[in-house]
């Protein structure tokens, strides 16, 4: 997961890339599997709208659900992210593939 609750997070995919939301909290459920966040647009955005089948403008205050693919935290300081958890951070995955090819 790439949000949390409390994060300011920009749309990084969709109609609306570069639009700022505050993630409020989780909209994952039976009937929307794929991870996704109750959002409070900051900004005007374009959102999909079920009722009308295609996409309705929104604005400030309005809540929006949103995947947590199409978010980036915007956060302070580099927090932890989850993926660089799991894989290793990039120069340290090289230095140890290097490592392993010199012992060879």
């Amino acid at each position: 997961m790439n949000c949390k609750p409390g994060d300011l997070a920009v749309v990084v995919w969709g109609p609306s890339v570069g639009a700022i939301v505050n993630v409020l909290e989780s909209a994952t459920s039976d009937e929307n599997p794929e991870p996704c966040w109750l959002c409070v647009c900051l900004q005007f955005m374009d959102a999909w709208n079920y009722e009308v089948d295609g996409y309705s403008r929104i604005g400030p205050g309005d809540n929006v659900i949103a995947e947590d693919q199409a978010l980036r935290p915007l956060r302070g300081d580099e927090g932890e992210d989850e993926m660089l958890r799991i894989a290793g951070k990039p120069q340290e995955t090289v230095r140890d593939i290097l490592k392993e090819l010199a012992q060879q």
